[in-house]
């Protein structure tokens, strides 16, 4: 059993209690992380995800769960499904999550036939994204499209 523990708006951590055969399977980051020092003396294992929306870690969960990015069409609008899927792809791109990577750029995809990226979503995708990265070329072409 693997505790990942990801922060909370008010500073706290929320711990999950993951399988390692759930998790490790998902990126070798993670199988990385089930040796050395995430080991504690008493054997437990704690994973700490800095840096990490609370919403991307759920997202993730979800996708590892169900095998499928959770579709928010019903419950939000397309700035917030935005934001979603950006975020998302930072979580995996950080945790070499590919396949997640690749369904959170199909589903930004599909919004933005929809409506335009919102600049503020923009700014964290090229704040966050290394250089090059599909994320950028995707937030750049919409931008450059509008003008």
């Amino acid at each position: 059993m693997v505790t990942a523990f990801r922060p909370f708006s008010n500073g706290c951590d929320i711990p999950y209690k993951l399988q390692r055969t759930l998790l490790a399977p998902a990126s070798h980051w993670f199988a990385k992380s089930f040796t050395g020092d995430m080991i504690q003396e008493d054997g437990k294992l704690e994973i700490r995800l800095h840096d990490t929306s609370p919403e991307a870690f759920e997202n993730f969960l979800y996708r590892l769960f169900c095998k499928e990015v959770p579709n928010p069409e019903y419950e939000i609008d397309l700035a917030a499904r935005q934001a979603f899927a950006v975020l998302l792809w930072l979580f995996a791109d950080s945790h070499f999550l590919a396949s997640t990577k690749n369904a959170a750029i199909v589903q930004l995809l599909h919004t933005l036939d929809t409506q335009h990226s919102i600049l503020e979503i923009v700014q964290k995708a090229f704040e966050c994204s290394p250089p090059g990265s599909p994320l950028r070329r995707i937030m750049l072409r919409d931008v450059v499209a509008r003008l």
